[in-house]
């Protein structure tokens, strides 16, 4: 279950003159939507390092990395393309995969002229700072996709754990995690007269695990041992 809660000083609401209970509440409900995409961003890596098949015979994730993934456009641009070239070869199912990329990576490929001349067939848009496809897929830019090293002091569950301090992005489709949401977002507030104020408590009861990771497909920095 996640959790996030906010008190709001009764003082505070008089002196700003309007109630401050749905700014706060829609906050705590951003909030809690942050940490369940970061999990899922977490579960999507996990997936692509899984080194099982899920079935004899059956294809397994895989990866595509260089050491100036982070800051060269070109390289993001042909992950992709190795990315749909190993779902294609495999025959992996599971509906038409997005690539995912932090903000920065993402802008950058907005700003690469590869995907963005006359000569070329690509989509990119520096005005609009949009990517458009490439191989077939489309770019998203998220704050997600996890590139530090997340341990018990971060996230508890170990699932969502991981080093991910050479991840760039991943390639997955809708089929790579499920999410099991047994109760959505609700808010409950608590008017607290010992305190002079209200307190706000947002919770949530889900998790996210992999599904099918031959679906997920990681760009990183380094090869893995």
């Amino acid at each position: 279950m996640l959790i996030e809660s906010a008190f709001i000083a009764e003082i505070d609401e008089l002196m700003a003159h309007y109630p401050l209970s749905r700014p706060y509440a829609r906050q705590i409900g951003e909030s809690l939507a942050s940490v369940s995409n970061r999990r899922i961003g977490c579960a999507l890596v996990n997936a692509s390092r899984v080194t099982v098949p899920p079935y004899t015979g059956g294809p397994l994730p895989s990866y595509h990395w260089h050491a100036n993934m982070r800051t060269d456009p070109a390289q993001l641009e042909e992950a992709a393309f190795k990315g749909v070239e190993h779902i294609r070869t495999h025959d992996i199912g599971g509906g038409t995969p997005t690539y995912w990329l932090p903000w920065q990576q993402q802008l950058l490929l907005a700003r690469y002229t590869g995907i963005d001349t006359v000569d070329s067939s690509g989509s990119g848009n520096r005005a609009a700072g949009t990517v458009g496809q490439i191989a077939g897929i489309n770019v998203k830019g998220t704050n997600s996709v996890p590139k530090t090293l997340v341990d018990g002091t971060v996230d508890n569950r170990a699932k969502y754990q991981g080093d991910f301090t050479s991840t760039v992005g991943v390639i997955s489709n809708r089929m790579a995690v499920g999410t099991l949401r047994r109760r959505g977002l609700r808010v409950t507030m608590d008017n607290q007269n010992d305190r002079l104020g209200t307190l706000l408590i947002g919770s949530k009861l889900e998790g996210h695990d992999k599904l099918r990771p031959e679906c997920a497909f990681e760009v990183c920095t380094a090869e893995r041992i």
